[in-house]
């Protein structure tokens, strides 16, 4: 499958001051060289009858438009602010981001620096680079949900050969660690197949080869810290306790990993909770688990921010509007996942365009949600029409 792959012209020397400015260091060799050459590039592919676009972006993108050096922040309220107004807020990092410890702080200030560059089309994920490393290789990372991140084991140069062959496809899963996957709860080797299917070429293969399998929970389990989710296998009996606990982390499905699964996932999962205590009882369970995370006091919000998506989606027929607005809002729940839920509870276009109206100056029903949560409303009622 050959690829199409478009390269803007450079914008280098028109953006020598700010770049001064922002890095103060200069710019890593290898990402000098790269936007010496062209300002960002799209990549373009045609896979079963439709053209994906993926793009590395440009240096105004890559820093949208804030060309300031980042500042390391001492306190967990001096990052909060900086992440509330930062340019990659709901992005690369989030005020959400729970700070308890010096680890939290670092993680947030990691964030903080991080500039982006590519977006992964159709989920709440990036590729950002550090440029403050003090090296000419410089450390890419994978960030998911705007509040964690993952190093690439490859060179920003690698990373750009590779893009201009497989666009934002996931191929990059195979620079993971087998931590990271632990921690997405997620087999990176499926995730990595079912996305390379369309290529064929032997430098799949090769890839392939990088990711280590998936060790079964029954062999090592190990003890997820108090922000993570814990981890789940298919064969994990279901009861009442462990329905009720979805909302925190879902039994793995044994499906193929798919971008618009949302549908097929909570069908799955009613499926599941049927077959073990009835479908009346699975509904009741997981709005249960939910709504009592939901009644933490504003400290321990960091659970409901943890929690499954597809939990509020099932649970969505109990809900009350200004709980999935509080749902959207923390979770991050993403357009496509948002239309399955309105679905769900029988929403039409317009309850969607007039709850994304509702929420444009960042609150409902008294409540504090961020700016995006509108914007999320508005792309789902779109998607409906």
């Amino acid at each position: 499958m050959k690829p199409r792959v478009r390269r803007p012209k450079s914008t280098i020397t028109s953006h020598k001051k700010a770049l001064a400015e922002a890095v103060p260091d200069g710019l890593p060799k290898s990402v000098r060289a790269f936007y010496g050459r062209c300002d960002g590039l799209v990549v373009e592919h045609d896979i079963d009858g439709a053209t994906e676009e993926a793009r590395i972006e440009s240096l105004e993108g890559m820093f949208a438009g804030d060309f300031t050096a980042p500042v390391a922040h001492k306190s967990a309220e001096a990052a909060i602010d900086a992440m509330s107004e930062g340019p990659f807020c709901d992005e690369l990092y989030s005020p959400e981001i729970d700070i308890a410890n010096k680890r939290d702080l670092a993680r947030a200030n990691l964030l903080l620096r991080l500039k982006l560059v590519t977006r992964i089309p159709g989920e709440s994920a990036a590729i950002a680079v550090d440029l403050y490393s003090g090296s000419d290789t410089p450390k890419l990372y994978f960030v998911q949900d705007a509040r964690d991140a993952w190093p690439l084991e490859l060179t920003f140069e690698a990373f750009v050969t590779l893009f201009q062959k497989y666009g934002a496809r996931r191929w990059y899963f195979a620079f993971l660690d087998a931590k990271a996957g632990r921690e997405m709860n997620i087999d990176l080797g499926a995730e990595f197949d079912a996305s390379m299917a369309p290529f064929s070429d032997d430098a799949v293969s090769v890839l392939r080869s990088r990711i280590r399998p998936a060790k079964s929970p029954s062999v090592t389990r190990e003890r997820p810290a108090k922000s993570e989710r814990p981890a789940t296998s298919a064969d994990d009996a279901d009861d009442e306790a462990s329905i009720e606990r979805w909302w925190r982390a879902v039994p793995a499905l044994g499906v193929p990993y798919l971008e618009d699964r949302w549908e097929r996932d909570v069908g799955l999962l009613l499926a599941r909770g049927a077959a073990a205590v009835g479908a009346e009882r699975t509904l009741e369970l997981v709005t249960a688990g939910l709504r009592a995370a939901m009644k933490k006091p504003p400290s321990g919000f960091v659970w409901a921010f943890h929690g499954t998506k597809e939990a509020a989606l099932i649970a969505a027929p109990n809900l009350t509007d200004k709980e999935v607005v509080l749902l959207v809002d923390w979770m991050f729940i993403p357009a496509e996942a948002l239309v399955v839920l309105a679905r769900r509870r029988g929403w039409s276009a317009a309850k969607l365009d007039a709850l994304s109206k509702a929420t444009q100056y960042g609150v409902f029903e008294k409540a504090r949600i961020m700016p995006r949560t509108s914007e999320v409303f508005a792309k789902a009622a779109a998607r409906m029409k």
